[in-house]
């Protein structure tokens, strides 16, 4: 039966949505785990929200014979971009743009 009640669209948390933390930092197993405590929010973000670019290379692995038989990702590189509105000295002292390549995004 339908129900609108299970219709939604993904949203941004209020006050901001991105949060970032160290590499290696232990992330949730589900939606309902809190963050872990290294996680820090970046505060307030533009309308445009997150983008997201990654540029995945693959290897072919030929069979002998010349057929193609698996395709192999090698390398896969991720960029985000985001406008910051919120410019705390928290934020900007901690996380400096040249090296938030250091840490996770979630």
């Amino acid at each position: 039966m339908t129900n609108v009640n299970n219709v939604s669209a993904g949203k941004p948390k209020i006050g901001g949505a991105v949060f970032v933390a160290p590499i290696g930092t232990e992330l949730p197993e589900d939606v309902t785990t809190q963050l872990n405590a290294a996680f820090k929010g970046l505060g307030y973000c533009s309308d445009d929200g997150i983008t997201n670019t990654n540029s995945p290379e693959t290897e072919e692995q030929k069979a002998w014979g010349g057929d193609t038989v698996l395709n192999m990702q090698a390398s896969k590189a991720d960029t985000f971009k985001l406008k910051l509105l919120s410019a705390t000295a928290a934020i900007v002292n901690s996380y400096p743009v040249a090296s938030l390549s250091l840490y996770t995004i979630y």
